[in-house]
């Protein structure tokens, strides 16, 4: 039995739409013509590049939402994962897990949190850099970046937290509504001694998932604000499910040290905010108090 718990993310179809900031419109369609001709007037290139950067940032997300599972090879050093981290996610690292200097391409909603770690355990200490594209959420932040060596944040692209498994009840108490909801699915008939084992699995492998993240977190620099998101506000509820952290820069510099980072998009407008919210649809993003969106 698996201890998973969270859906995918929701992406109504319709029209292309990147609020004021790159909205299509006519100009929009003269740039790409005129980069197509080889005129490369700056600001028809900047409007096009940032169609393009927005596009591919929603079509990373898309592609999750719809359950897409892909690990590829575009280059000798360069693997591309789409998905949760599960099993697909830690087989995909495995095949260039020996080999040092890699830069993996990611787009995760995030996932099973022992799947997670041991994807992040076969890429501690090679060097890799990894370039989140759409989103790196939840244990996929929680461990792969603290083992990369590099990260970089593609345009209308985030990382997202929302805790980490580092109290037993509560995570006891998160995941057993699932478990007796897909016991009682598979037999409306459960007796009550199916259920009490039930709970009993539960309450032991909340125990094993929360010694597993200690003794990674204890062997790697790592601050503990990361986990515990208290220099974020709360939110009403809790973060968890549908409610996220976004990561600035600042705020990864000092909670991952050894982490050096690259090019780093952080919505610092609010049509940057707004595209961003259109790319990743009903998720709610929490803020640093300061690096809220500006407008």
């Amino acid at each position: 039995m698996s201890l998973v718990r969270g859906g995918g993310f929701h992406i109504r179809r319709r029209a292309f739409k990147v609020q004021a900031m790159v909205r299509p419109t006519l100009l929009s369609g003269l740039a790409l013509a005129a980069l197509s001709a080889g005129c490369q007037h700056p600001a028809w290139a900047a409007q096009a590049n940032a169609e393009t950067d927005f596009v591919q940032a929603r079509s990373a997300v898309a592609a999750i939402a719809a359950g897409q599972v892909t690990c590829s090879y575009p280059g000798d050093s360069v693997v591309r994962f789409i998905g949760e981290s599960g099993p697909s996610l830690t087989a995909c690292v495995e095949r260039f897990a020996g080999r040092s200097g890699m830069t993996l391409i990611l787009s995760s909603p995030g996932g099973d949190a022992a799947d997670a770690i041991r994807a992040a355990e076969l890429m501690t200490g090679r060097g890799w850099t990894v370039i989140v594209r759409g989103m790196c959420s939840s244990s996929c932040a929680n461990y792969l970046l603290p083992v990369a060596a590099r990260i970089e944040v593609e345009p209308y692209s985030a990382v997202l937290l929302h805790g980490a498994p580092y109290d037993e009840e509560g995570v006891y108490q998160w995941f057993l509504p699932g478990v007796l909801e897909r016991q009682r699915a598979a037999n409306p008939n459960v007796s009550d001694a199916m259920i009490d084992q039930a709970r009993r699995f539960t309450r032991e492998q909340a125990r094993l998932l929360v010694e597993r993240h200690k003794a990674f977190a204890g062997q790697r620099t790592v601050d503990s604000g990361w986990y515990d998101l208290s220099a974020f506000p709360q939110p009403e509820g809790g973060f968890g499910g549908r409610t996220f952290a976004i990561v600035d820069p600042d705020f990864l510099r000092s909670s991952l040290p050894n982490l050096e980072i690259g090019r780093f998009w952080f919505p610092t407008s609010a049509a940057e905010r707004d595209a961003l919210a259109e790319v990743i649809e009903g998720t709610r993003i929490i803020y640093r108090a300061g690096y809220e969106p500006a407008g």
